[in-house]
């Protein structure tokens, strides 16, 4: 009988833990699912069919040793550790020597601190070329409330980390001076030191890729066309694309990462212009990584496959024009754009564009249905107690 390859992935609870699941349980890989809750209907992954073993461990947020604990023993038992969320990514990272012979496939943790802290981010990213907005820094709260004055306003305060906190919680946007020291001192209670940057206008692309020992084996590029919040949510509804200048700037830095695994690098892509700033790198999946897996760039096994020793072709081709949307997040999005359309044509134009049979699901799945019942639900809930 032929060995199916376990993978241990963390995080269950996560929508892209459930693409990353479904990918792999759909590829003969037996997948094993650590989750911080014990309800399964709080578990989006752990509801999936695909998922053949789940593992209720302590949060890696409250109790990381407890967690740790439980990751290094479960370990054992798999071919490879497939990390989710940042904070779990950093455990694993930190932690390689202890996990006896399972395999990953992440960068060290000097590296992925690089990536994730803007404060780290942004500098590096200059140093090599890679525009992005106009930052002012100050650092403390006094140099803030100094320098109120001169700021041009609107401007962005952004932690700068991702955290365990909403990413609405985050940042602020302000177009004034009691507002911005307001937003200030908010932000530096989760960052010590906040980033300031101008507003840029424009849409927002991205560029993924699969690294393996610091080279590019495959990419993918994409564009948001809905997002929810309407004010910098994340994505409801994209497509992928083909920007030469995004795919450039991504993989230069990427590159100059010398990245290991998996990663999204974002940009604020201003199509009257062409101008391109960088926002963010994510370096982890991404929440609409559902789109290259049904486009056919399934990162989540390409990932398993690359961290298990095999050597992967270098691929640079991926399909254009290729939608994915999360039906009731996406359903948020449009009921907030059509009151502001000014014609009936365009209200029409955006409900018929939830209803277009050509754009996949992210989530909705008739071969998976309980994660697809349970993501109704929430959604249900949600709109409910707001």
């Amino acid at each position: 009988m032929t060995h199916r390859p376990s993978v241990l992935i963390t995080d269950s609870n996560l929508r892209t833990a459930l693409y990353t699941i479904r990918s792999l349980g759909r590829s003969g890989y037996r997948v094993i699912a650590m989750s911080p809750s014990s309800a399964r209907e709080d578990d989006l992954g752990g509801c999936s069919r695909y998922l053949a073993e789940r593992i209720v461990c302590p949060s890696v947020v409250t109790d990381p040793e407890a967690f740790t604990e439980v990751l290094i023993r479960e370990a054992r038992r798999a071919d490879v550790i497939f990390p989710i969320g940042m904070h779990s990514i950093r455990v694993v990272a930190a932690h390689l020597p202890e996990f006896a012979s399972a395999k990953t496939l992440l960068p060290d943790l000097k590296t992925i601190d690089r990536a994730d802290y803007a404060q780290q981010l942004l500098p590096f990213a200059a140093s090599i070329g890679i525009p992005q907005p106009l930052q002012y820094n100050f650092e403390d709260l006094t140099g803030a409330r100094a320098g109120a004055e001169v700021v041009r306003y609107p401007v962005i305060v952004k932690a700068g980390i991702e955290g365990a906190i909403a990413p609405s919680a985050r940042y602020r946007i302000v177009d004034n001076m009691s507002d911005f020291v307001s937003a200030f001192e908010t932000i530096a209670q989760i960052s010590p030191r906040p980033i300031v940057q101008e507003i840029v206008s424009g849409r927002v692309y991205g560029y993924e890729a699969l690294y393996q020992g610091g080279r590019m084996v495959r990419q993918f590029c994409h564009r948001r066309l809905r997002q929810y919040p309407l004010k910098g949510g994340p994505s409801t509804y994209c497509e992928s694309v083909r920007h030469p200048e995004v795919i450039r700037l991504g993989r230069t830095l990427l590159d100059a990462l010398a990245w290991d695994g998996l990663a999204m690098v974002e940009f604020m892509v201003d199509e009257s212009t062409g101008a391109i700033n960088l926002m963010e790198i994510n370096p982890r999946p991404w929440g609409s990584m559902a789109l290259p897996i049904v486009a056919g760039i399934d990162f989540p096994v390409l990932w398993v496959r690359a961290a298990m020793g095999e050597f992967l072709e270098q691929v640079e081709e991926f399909p254009a024009g290729v939608r994915m949307r999360l039906l009731m997040n996406d359903l948020q999005a449009v009921a907030s754009l059509v009151p502001g359309e000014s014609s009936w044509a365009n209200r029409f134009a955006l409900l018929a564009s939830v209803c277009d049979p050509r754009v996949h699901d992210g989530i909705l799945s008739w071969s998976d249905p309980v994660p697809s019942w349970q993501y109704v639900v929430k959604a249900l809930r949600r709109v409910g107690r707001s």
